[in-house]
């Protein structure tokens, strides 16, 4: 797997351009009560955030003790991307 021969922040060259190892982070938000009630045990009332908007959750992780991981399901994934693409400067002679 290409994967597993690359490593971060070192991009591999080859004819066409190079790729990079990288990883992409993802969340969602856990159970809507369980977070409600995370939060009200941390003083927040539960109509500050009753929608469980992101927004209003990071707003509210700000200001309380609670880190990301208590309220949101973490997804880190890695995966090769194009990192450059070479380009070359070929002039083609015209057939006449």
């Amino acid at each position: 797997m290409l994967l597993s021969r690359l490593h971060h922040d070192r991009p591999v060259a080859g004819q066409y351009g190079s790729v990079q190892r990288t990883s992409r982070r993802n969340r969602s938000l856990k159970d809507d009560e369980d977070v409600l009630s995370m939060l009200e045990a941390e003083g927040i009332d539960r109509e500050r955030v009753m929608s469980v908007d992101r927004q209003k959750v990071d707003e509210a992780l700000e200001v309380t003790t609670l880190t990301e991981s208590d309220v949101y399901e973490i997804d880190e994934s890695e995966y090769v991307r194009k990192a450059r693409l070479m380009t070359t400067s070929r002039s083609h002679a015209s057939r006449a």
